[in-house]
């Protein structure tokens, strides 16, 4: 193992990307992509390199450091009685877990040398307005018939693995049941049918705008990745 429970939360910690908010309501709280509300946010993008923002040097450094996230989700998953040779294929939604989810593959791949192929289904929108996710066809033909883990990099209501399950189970996949997470803020030990194995393993509340209490006081809800200098601002 290369880091405890608590030592990836410093790994966050220390690259900022972890803020809570000081119960000052004259500050903002975080807007999630689910609409829900909360006092704290973990922000993978200080953990998953970004091509469009890091310098060569950043992204090879996260790179590695997420490279050591995925082995250390596969030993959790191994320790609470997992075993790595029933993965044969690992799915992330894009663009949070497609990285996470190569890896997490690449890693199953060298430890039980039968191989372990990856996806990463991309949202869409319908015409009803109804957010979906899609496979490519290559994608598809890769895991039909694979048992397949899910990966996401944070877990909140658990919307996004669910919607990224939906194809590769109409695919042909058969669902191992699991959700390997860097961080599980649900407060919940299953979502849906899907066991949780997380790195970090923190309950952040959440509510719905009109059952925020931050909001009742007056504070501003903003999307919390993309405000991320006005959240951490004192």
């Amino acid at each position: 193992m290369y880091r405890t429970s608590a030592e990836w939360v410093r790994e966050y910690e220390k690259r900022n990307g972890l803020w809570m908010h000081d119960g000052n309501p004259r500050r903002p709280h975080a807007l999630l992509t689910s609409g829900l509300h909360s006092n704290g946010f973990f922000n993978s993008r200080k953990i998953i390199p970004q091509e469009k923002e890091d310098t060569p040097e950043q992204f090879e450094a996260k790179k590695e450091l997420l490279r050591e996230a995925a082995c250390d989700l596969l030993e959790r998953y191994v320790q609470q009685g997992g075993e790595l040779r029933n993965i044969e294929g690992v799915i992330g939604p894009a663009t949070g877990a497609t990285l996470l989810s190569n890896l997490i593959s690449w890693r199953v791949s060298a430890h039980t040398l039968q191989g372990c192929v990856w996806a990463s289904p991309t949202k869409q929108v319908g015409d009803d307005g109804a957010d979906s996710m899609v496979l490519t066809a290559e994608e598809a033909r890769r895991i039909k018939g694979k048992h397949i883990a899910v990966c996401e990099d944070v877990t909140t209501t658990g919307k996004s693995v669910l919607l990224a399950l939906k194809p590769a189970t109409d695919a042909g996949a058969r669902s191992l049941n699991v959700l390997l997470t860097l961080v599980n803020r649900s407060g919940q030990k299953a979502i849906d049918r899907l066991r949780i194995v997380s790195l970090i393993d923190r309950h952040l509340p959440a509510w719905p705008a009109h059952e925020c209490p931050l909001c009742a006081q007056g504070s501003e809800a903003l999307p919390a990745k993309d405000n991320w200098a006005r959240l951490n601002a004192h």
